[in-house]
């Protein structure tokens, strides 16, 4: 396992409702400039641009998720969009799933 990635449960759900949050609010203020409500100059427009990078960061993560999840026979789809959602809380899940199977082939 990574080293730098959380792995305790309680820290995992924090993460976890945090990212669902923020990635909601992101998605509300793209919804809100693509409607034409966010001034171009306005702090909300500054705003708008972290919130653009963190989705466009949680849509990494998913694909990513993605293709560990093939390597787990799991359904890629519903792994990709739940890590979306949960952003590297997802991904260390997906890890330890990875870690464990692994585990339990070189045992045997």
């Amino acid at each position: 396992m990574l080293p730098l990635l959380p792995t305790d449960p309680l820290a995992l759900k924090v993460i976890k409702v945090i990212s669902c949050v923020l990635i909601t609010g992101a998605l509300g203020l793209m919804v809100m400039r693509l409607n034409g409500l966010i001034a171009d100059h306005s702090l909300l427009a500054r705003v708008f641009w972290f919130g653009t990078a963190a989705l466009l960061f949680h849509v990494l993560e998913g694909l990513i998720a993605g293709f560990l999840a093939h390597r787990l026979k799991e359904n890629p789809i519903k792994v990709g969009i739940y890590t979306f959602w949960t952003g590297i809380a997802g991904i260390t899940e997906l890890l330890q799933r990875i870690e464990n199977s692994h585990q339990a082939t070189t045992a045997e």
